[in-house]
């Protein structure tokens, strides 16, 4: 019998290794191209997909788009013809498809039908989201009609901008205090509101490093963008130590806005910021913080020497020196010299540093900073390093070059990059 009851477990642990396997060599030819016999010349392999090794032109990305397309329509609905009533089924496939990274962008659509004739509702952080979801729908013959909203919402008016007025305020998943905690926003720190939710008080936001969650509104003072503006520009005092007064404890990692500095002092801009059109300051010994001026470092200037040395590198996919780069891993590099270690991949770089600026205001940028643009599905796919004055090196087919954001900088203005431009995120402070 015991002989009998070890046989069986040995015939049960080679089943689940044999089947172990199996799956893995069916995902390993799920990944593959069938055919690895191409001209290297000419061509390479992109996320398992066999594309032209060259920049390419408008017909050739629009059938490229077209092929992706088929792609999530077969996944999404086999028979590739829609039926109304599965709406919502599609768009939580779509949204499953398209692996958003849900601390940094927000995709709440909701979809009812008369038939075929379909009406999508909610709210998405850019328009990419939508758009391929009712290209995808529309290939599945169904009638779509858009009532989707594009965040930072109108409701909010002016008002875009926020700054933690409290010791610290927790961020949530929901717009409850009883939802689950995200992370962590303190005073002073800069928040980019994208919509109020009356019924609960909360603001979704964006919050100082990027994170997406639901803000108290009794935590803030909300700001317009020329008030936001001053508090991110000027010299900013870093707290290394906790510091207590009767008006205000400050945490460790708070960076406040410096109003005045002397050898031994600074004063600090402190909640509720502006009373009666004067800031409110309080004064702090100098062994508190550290001091960053608004100006570069030596650090950002030498980072952005490196980035020039690299100008017409070649571009190749999956590179990381002279002989050949792209954009992660140009980005990766240039902050590896000088022992800031980032990520490989520009969708996994997008989730570190400090968040200066979204599509929306680009005004926080500054030359060192990294800048983030999303693919036509609505994901990070590209990187540059922004140098000044609207214009950013980065590296992409043929080679390293420069592109602008202005449109009158007729040399390098790239309307794409400009077009797509999601987050500008700070590796390095001033």
């Amino acid at each position: 019998m015991k002989f009998k009851s070890l046989l069986n477990k040995i015939i049960s642990l080679l089943l689940i290794f044999l089947c172990s396997y199996i799956i893995a060599d069916d995902k390993q030819k799920e990944s593959a191209p069938e055919e690895l016999n191409y001209d290297k010349d000419k061509y390479e392999i992109r996320h398992g997909v066999l594309v032209p090794k060259r920049e390419l032109g408008e017909e050739e990305q629009e059938g490229w788009r077209s092929r992706r397309l088929q792609e999530y329509t077969q996944k999404i609905e086999p028979s590739g013809i829609g039926k109304g009533e599965n709406i919502q089924t599609y768009i939580d496939k779509y949204k499953e498809q398209m692996k958003w990274d849900k601390r940094m962008f927000y995709f709440d659509i909701k979809g009812t039908n008369v038939g075929n004739n379909v009406t999508l509702t909610g709210a998405v952080s850019f328009p990419e989201q939508k758009d391929t979801l009712i290209n995808l729908l529309n290939a599945l013959k169904l009638n779509v009609t858009d009532k989707v909203a594009v965040l930072p919402s109108k409701d909010l008016g002016d008002k875009l901008f926020a700054i933690t007025n409290v010791p610290h305020q927790l961020i949530y998943d929901k717009p409850s205090d009883k939802a689950e905690q995200m992370t962590d926003a303190v005073v002073g720190d800069l928040i980019y509101l994208l919509k109020y939710d009356e019924t609960s008080g909360f603001y979704l936001c964006m919050s100082s490093s990027g994170y997406l969650g639901w803000i108290p509104k009794d935590g803030l003072v909300l700001l317009n963008k020329e008030q936001f503006k001053s508090f991110q520009e000027g010299s900013k005092a870093s707290f290394r130590k906790i510091f207590k007064s009767e008006k205000i404890t400050i945490p460790i990692g708070a960076r406040l806005k410096i109003t005045k500095i002397n050898e031994k002092n600074v004063e600090v801009a402190i909640p509720p910021y502006v009373t009666s059109e004067k800031i409110n300051t309080i004064t702090v010994d100098k062994s508190f913080i550290n001091v960053f001026e608004d100006k570069p470092s030596k650090l950002i200037q030498d980072i952005l020497k490196s980035a020039e040395e690299l100008m017409d590198t070649p571009y190749v996919w999956g590179g990381k020196t002279q002989e050949g780069i792209d954009c992660s891993g140009f980005i990766m590099m240039l902050y590896g010299a000088y022992g800031i270690n980032l990520a490989r991949d520009s969708n996994q770089q997008v989730e570190g540093g400090d968040l200066v600026a979204t599509r929306w205001y680009r005004d926080g940028l500054r030359p060192g900073d990294v800048v983030f643009f999303l693919g036509h599905s609505g994901n990070v796919n590209h990187v540059g390093l922004y140098i000044g004055n609207s214009r950013i090196i980065n590296a992409t087919h043929p080679k390293v070059k420069i592109s602008s954001f202005d449109p009158n900088d007729k040399e390098y203005y790239n309307e794409h990059l400009t077009n797509s431009f999601a987050f500008g995120k700070r590796f390095v402070v001033w």
